[in-house]
């Protein structure tokens, strides 16, 4: 069997994806928020009542 080189594209199974884009992923799929353009995910996240997935976690930071 050949060996396949790191982020080599074959049959559009494996990529590179960038640190930031991993990272958006994850959080979206941990938070089980809308992923894709902010419009679309408010929209979504609106229309399923999800919006609270799309906040930042935790208690908001206080104006000084």
């Amino acid at each position: 069997m050949p060996r396949i080189p790191r982020g080599e594209m074959v049959g559009g199974i494996y990529h590179i994806i960038n640190r930031e884009k991993l990272a958006t992923i994850r959080n979206s799929v941990n938070r089980q928020a809308p992923l894709g353009q902010e419009q679309w995910q408010v929209e979504i996240a609106t229309k399923y009542g999800m919006l609270s997935t799309l906040n930042q976690r935790g208690r908001p930071k206080r104006d000084r």
